[in-house]
C-alpha cells in the first residue's frame, strides 16, 4: 500500500509540485477537482450549480439500487468494488445547465438525432412497457412507491414510468432479445464535457 501511495504521489507530483496525499481518498479527489476547474475558456471559474429542482430530481433516481428482495439463503456472495467506476468521468461527463426537451420536441427529431440525444450525458422521464414474451431480467429500474428502493420490472406487459439515462432508454429500445416500448415524456440534455480531464500547461 505505501509503494501505491508513493506512486501515486510521484504522478500528480509531476503535474503539481505542490500537490500532496491528504488524509483521505475524498479529500484528495477534492484537492485535485479545485485543480482542474478551468480558468479559461467557457467555464473559466467553474461549472454552473444545478437549480435545487434539479438536483433534487437527480438525487432521487440516481441512487445506489439495493435489491428489492433477498433470499433467506444467498447461493454465494460477491463484493464488487465499484472505485474504478469512477474512471468514466475521465470520458465523457455532463457539465453545464441541462436543456430540457419536451415529448413533442423528440418526436420531432430524426431517428439519428434521438439516438444521439439518447447517447449523450442525458436523463429521461419515460413510459416504458417490458415486451411479450420477455423472459429475462428487468432493463429498467422503477420507483417502489414509499420507499427510496428500486426493483427492475421483468413481467412482460408490465407498464411503469421511470426516470433513467439516456444509454439505458438506448439499451431497452435497441434490445437483442426484444426491443422494449418507452415512451418518451420529457428529458434532460446536458453538454458532454470532461471536468476530470487534466488541463495541460
Amino acid at each position: 500500500m505505501a509503494g501505491e501511495r508513493l506512486l501515486l504521489w510521484q504522478a500528480l507530483h509531476r503535474r503539481w509540485d505542490d500537490a500532496v496525499l491528504m488524509g483521505s481518498p475524498s479529500q484528495t479527489g477534492r484537492d485535485l477537482w479545485s485543480r482542474t476547474i478551468p480558468t479559461a475558456g467557457k467555464w473559466a471559474g467553474g461549472y454552473p450549480v444545478l437549480s435545487e429542482e434539479l438536483r433534487g430530481l437527480l438525487h432521487a433516481t440516481t441512487e445506489l439500487i439495493l435489491p428489492h428482495r433477498v433470499p433467506q439463503r444467498l447461493p454465494a456472495l460477491v463484493e464488487y468494488d465499484r472505485t474504478f467506476a469512477y474512471a468514466k468521468h475521465l470520458w465523457k461527463s455532463p457539465v453545464g445547465v441541462p436543456r430540457r426537451i419536451t415529448a413533442r420536441a423528440f418526436a420531432a427529431m430524426t431517428e439519428q438525432e434521438q439516438t444521439k440525444a439518447l447517447m449523450s450525458c442525458s436523463h429521461w422521464d419515460v413510459r416504458v412497457t417490458v415486451p411479450a414474451g420477455w423472459n429475462h431480467v428487468g432493463l429498467l429500474p422503477a420507483p417502489v412507491t414509499g420507499d427510496r428502493a428500486w426493483v427492475y420490472p421483468s413481467g412482460p406487459g408490465t407498464t411503469f414510468t421511470t426516470w433513467v439515462g439516456g444509454a439505458e432508454v438506448h439499451l431497452a429500445l435497441s434490445n437483442h432479445l426484444g426491443p422494449w416500448r418507452a415512451e418518451i415524456l420529457g428529458g434532460l440534455l446536458f453538454e458532454d464535457g470532461k471536468p476530470l480531464a487534466v488541463p495541460v500547461g
